[in-house]
């Protein structure tokens, strides 16, 4: 998705409140992205640095991801997450590109599964709720969601708790109150702590000097 001019000027000014120092914007791009900063974006200031990673970013078909794994990397910053929401909230609504004219009397297999799915909301959707429910159905940011929350589900029922706050942290920077994404963030990040405090003291435990008594 190409962004606006005032789409990027909005997301460089949250990235810079995300990651006010050069070290910090540094560290979400290597430990998100797998790359060195100085390497894909340069700049005299911290102001330029940023906007050439937005440029990066963009070039490479990446923004959406950059969003994503900035909100990850700090979940808590209102900045992040409000671009994220109206980022969100604009690719939703994007009007798709028309669709090339068919023959007359001729429906296409989309037609005919949007019909479909246009007559199973009307038949089980209350009327005043029809319009929010199919574009809850239909939303591509929706789907993704829920694929997230699911892949975060798993690492966290694997016991892969880094595996899981890093799904359950995406889903929760777009949308706070999807199913118990937060309680799960708090639940896996509260069993990670645990078992690295356990891990510690099995290793001291290995390392104690034994006292033999003559």
């Amino acid at each position: 998705m190409k962004l606006t001019g005032d789409q990027h000027a909005q997301l460089q000014r949250a990235l810079l409140s995300a990651f006010p120092t050069p070290n910090a914007l540094a560290q979400m791009v290597k430990h998100q992205f797998g790359q060195n900063l100085e390497q894909i974006a340069g700049g005299d200031t911290l102001s330029d640095v940023v906007f050439s990673l937005i440029n990066w970013a963009e070039a490479g078909g990446r923004i959406e991801e950059l969003v994503i794994k900035a909100c990850s990397e700090n979940p808590g910053n209102p900045d992040l997450k409000a671009f994220a929401e109206q980022f969100q909230q604009a690719k939703i609504v994007k009007p798709a590109s028309p669709m090339p004219a068919e023959p007359s009397g001729r429906r296409t297999e989309v037609e005919k599964r949007v019909k479909q799915s246009r007559r199973t909301v009307r038949s089980t959707t209350p009327p005043g709720t029809r319009r929010v429910e199919a574009e809850k159905r239909t939303s591509i940011g929706q789907i993704e969601l829920e694929d997230l929350y699911r892949q975060g589900q798993e690492r966290f029922d694997q016991r892969d708790w880094q595996g899981a706050i890093n799904f359950f942290r995406q889903v929760s920077c777009v949308d706070p109150e999807y199913k118990e994404v937060s309680a799960r963030l708090i639940e896996a990040s509260r069993q990670q702590m645990l078992e690295i405090i356990y891990n510690e003291a099995v290793e001291s435990i290995k390392f104690v000097p034994l006292t033999v008594q003559s």
